[in-house]
């Protein structure tokens, strides 16, 4: 069997081992053609070259799957380890020590999350040099692959189920809170029925629902509310709750922070809503790269209750 002494590594296409990689992670040719977006036929190609330099199978034949070689299990062992402590090596470097190369953050938050932090995030970053900030929404699905490739640097989000290789912070818990306009006549006696009988808007994140933790607690009561409106981002909720009857349930610090500027009221829930956790996710490729400890310390303190 050809092994690491005997191989000649300057025909080995380095190229591979990222496909190498997700074949070992996913025992499934399918799985890791969707983890890297190539097609099936493009990873089925790229595991035949390995198959041909490593001098092994790496994936054999198992019932109706497959299953790793003893020689693929060593090689999991070690390999995702050794990539990412390369690729944060490399991007610490390109960044550092640059000329005239400015560091790139790349992150994902919620909208109302993002207006409260980056004002007091972005001189932090700064301060250790010339940085540019790039924010975009959360997507439905976890973005494996996008950390993998060093695209994504931190992702804030709560709620999410965490694969390999990714490693989470809780930063603060979170709780609903009622937002509306200071002439709904909800106020003049605020309460449970009063509540229900308004119309209400709701955060989709994903867009289109129109069901959320505050109606999974209504039901555990046996009550149900009416979501008129529902919206994937909250950077139009003010606006709407000043010009209309309808009442939003927002997380709190998005409600305190947009109420002063909106002539808007904050309300407690008249029921109980369970709390939640907002966590900070990043790769373990970046977890020892000093310039990313310096951003999630950044983040850290930004949100400190």
């Amino acid at each position: 069997m050809i092994n690491i002494h005997t191989m000649d590594l300057s025909q080995f296409d380095l190229n591979l081992l990222p496909v190498l990689r997700a074949l070992l992670e996913e025992e499934s040719v399918t799985r890791a053609a969707r983890r890297l977006r190539l097609s099936q036929s493009a990873t089925s190609a790229a595991l035949a070259r390995l198959r041909k330099t490593l001098g092994d199978d790496l994936l054999a034949r198992s019932g109706r799957g497959l299953a790793l070689t003893p020689r693929a299990r060593a090689l999991r062992q070690f390999l995702p380890g050794t990539l990412d402590a390369m690729r944060a090596q490399l991007m610490e470097v390109q960044q550092a020590h640059t000329p005239g190369v400015e560091r790139l953050v790349r992150m994902r938050m919620p909208d109302f999350l993002a207006a409260s932090l980056l004002p007091r995030l972005q001189p932090l970053l700064q301060f250790h040099g010339p940085c540019n900030i790039a924010v975009t929404q959360p997507a439905p699905e976890l973005p494996l692959a996008e950390f993998e490739r060093g695209e994504l640097d931190v992702l804030i989000a709560s709620r999410v189920p965490l694969p390999p290789g990714l490693i989470t912070r809780t930063l603060y818990h979170e709780r609903f809170v009622c937002l509306l306009n200071r002439r709904h006549v909800a106020l003049k006696d605020w309460g449970m029925s009063t509540y229900l009988e308004a119309g209400h808007v709701l955060i989709s994140p994903r867009g289109g629902s129109f069901v959320g933790a505050v109606d999974e607690a209504l039901q555990k009561l046996g009550k149900h509310r009416t979501v008129r409106l529902s919206m994937a981002a909250a950077s139009s909720i003010p606006a709407v709750l000043r010009d209309t009857p309808l009442i939003a349930a927002v997380p709190e610090t998005f409600a305190r922070q947009v109420a002063p500027a909106w002539d808007l009221e904050i309300r407690e829930i008249p029921f109980a809503v369970p709390s939640y956790a907002v966590q900070m996710i990043w790769h373990a490729s970046t977890s020892k790269s000093r310039l990313h400890q310096s951003l999630r310390a950044g983040i850290i303190e930004c949100t400190k209750r």
